[in-house]
């Protein structure tokens, strides 16, 4: 990478992760608050009606990607012109998939009664919720759709400031009207201004970045003649993310349908931890992608290659490092924080970590295919939302949520695991794929001998530090004590016999130097 492009990753990466551990400290407090003063099943509603939300919004899928994409040639060029062609075509799509989602969304707020016949909670309640989700939603179509040249910039730090800003003040003022009036209509109230606001702040720094961002004079039929590609590319890329949402905002849904709104509440909490620990990935990657695009548009493919593997062998390191958390320490925090009665059964930690493992790990190879523009594939998003659909129910029906996930592995496992990484190197590296599995079957040895050590290490420190009752000083020390013996395990693993990883270490090191 360029000196600019590390720039612009390392500042996105130290934003991000300041974020991060602000957003997983509140939400770990926030979930507590909530569940204790507002209980389990309006937490479950607020996710069920998210959930929802999400599949009516899979409207956008593709357009964000597709601009992305469209934009990475201009940005590096500094083409102000086809810049501003470009984001005006996007706020013209943008507003129509607005004006779809609002339709979509009072169609669908009239079948709320029947939906949630069953429910305790007033309709009024239920309606209010679900409209400022809605009208939270829509700004984002009508007002902040510019925001998608700052992360094409690799300045997406800008918007993660204010989008992490706003969202942890809104939710500390939610625990405060929780804990001091325990008003659900209060906690709605916030949700909706804290949108506003956030809408106020993102039109104010995308206004101080760009001052020459204006609107093109071309109208709408213009645009899309001249970036034709534009809306090919955003209806392939559609049909992937409509795969994405089965496979990720279907969940609540699937486990409201067929086991009940609390179970919603209590998977969300094993999702919430699990959330905390892969965000370490969007934290970490967030604004890689935009960079490995601007990479891309110079055509090293030297260096290509090279950046491809260290993105690998990164992408495993914190895989297995979420992967031993999931395994070991999962079940424990949600007995310290919540309580022994929201422990799940022990094949839903399993399945969960399997899934998490291939959902991560796919990582590099899905960012180097979406920076190559590589979407055409879109039988594989049929095949995959197809798979993951009909196994989900089958299964769900008679092993709930344990079945849920089952549907997910059956889905992930020969797109995610096989086709993608054939895809990237037949289309977009022009290698044969025997080249992929030779170097990611050495990473996966790594992790699996690495856990394998980490079972023997945890038994070890369990045996010197016994558990009678665990509490979070208890389960900090035993997870700081094999965490680190694990890591210095897998780390030596890693370096023994990965090229990537151990030029990663290399660039690391001499980031390091330069800024001492």
């Amino acid at each position: 990478m360029s000196a600019s492009r590390i720039h612009n990753s390392v500042r996105n990466i130290r934003i991000n992760l300041l974020f991060y551990l602000l957003t997983v400290l509140f939400g770990f407090v926030s979930r507590k608050i909530f569940l204790d003063y507002l209980s389990a099943d309006f937490v479950g509603l607020t996710g069920t009606l998210g959930n929802i939300l999400g599949f009516i919004n899979i409207a956008e899928c593709g357009i964000s990607a597709a601009i992305g994409f469209a934009l990475y040639k201009p940005l590096y060029q500094e083409d102000r012109e086809s810049i501003n062609h470009i984001v005006t075509l996007f706020a013209c799509l943008y507003k129509r998939v607005g004006a779809f989602v609002l339709t979509a969304g009072v169609i669908v707020s009239l079948f709320i009664p029947l939906i949630f016949r069953e429910s305790d909670f007033s309709l009024l309640l239920i309606f209010s919720c679900f409209y400022a989700f809605l009208l939270s939603s829509l700004l984002g179509y009508f007002f902040n759709y510019k925001q998608v040249l700052l992360a094409a910039n690799q300045k997406g730090y800008v918007v993660s400031i204010y989008f992490n800003t706003t969202r942890l003040c809104k939710v500390a003022l939610q625990m405060y009207v929780t804990w001091e009036f325990g008003n659900l209509y209060l906690w709605i109230a916030v949700e909706l201004v804290a949108a506003v606001v956030q809408t106020v702040l993102l039109q104010h720094s995308i206004s101080k970045n760009y001052p020459w961002l204006t609107e093109s004079k071309l109208s709408y039929e213009e645009l899309k003649k001249r970036y034709p590609d534009v809306l090919i590319r955003a209806r392939q890329v559609f049909l992937h993310q409509l795969k994405q949402f089965f496979l990720t905002q279907s969940d609540q849904i699937m486990i409201y349908a067929f086991v009940s709104l609390s179970m919603v509440a209590y998977y969300g909490n094993y999702t919430m931890i699990v959330s905390a620990l892969t965000a370490l990935f969007i934290s970490s990657f967030g604004g890689i992608g935009a960079s490995v695009g601007n990479l891309i548009a110079e055509n090293q493919r030297n260096q290509i290659r090279r950046v491809f593997w260290e993105f690998m062998a990164l992408r495993y390191l914190i895989t297995g490092v979420v992967v031993f958390a999931c395994l070991f320490y999962l079940e424990p925090l949600v007995i310290v924080w919540l309580g022994d009665e929201y422990v799940l059964d022990s094949s839903i930690l399993y399945l969960l970590t399997g899934t998490v493992f291939i959902s991560t790990s796919r990582g590099a190879v899905d960012t180097f295919n979406s920076a190559y523009g590589l979407y055409d594939d879109v039988w594989s998003a049929w095949t995959e939302a197809a798979i993951n659909l009909t196994v989900s129910v089958l299964c769900a029906w008679h092993w709930g949520v344990a079945g849920l996930l089952m549907g997910k592995l059956a889905s992930l496992v020969p797109i995610a695991l096989f086709w993608k990484p054939y895809y990237l190197y037949h289309r977009g590296f022009h290698e044969p794929v025997l080249l992929y599995w030779l170097g990611n079957l050495k990473l996966l040895f790594c992790l699996v001998l690495g856990l394998v050590a980490a079972y023997f290490i945890k038994l070890g420190i369990d045996h010197i530090m016994p558990r009678a009752d665990i509490s979070y000083g208890s389960l900090l020390l035993n997870g700081a004590a094999a965490g680190s013996l694990y890591l210095a395990v897998y780390t030596a693993l890693l370096y023994s016999v990965s090229l990537g990883f151990r030029n990663l270490c290399v660039r690391g090191w001499r980031l390091i130097l330069r800024r001492s």
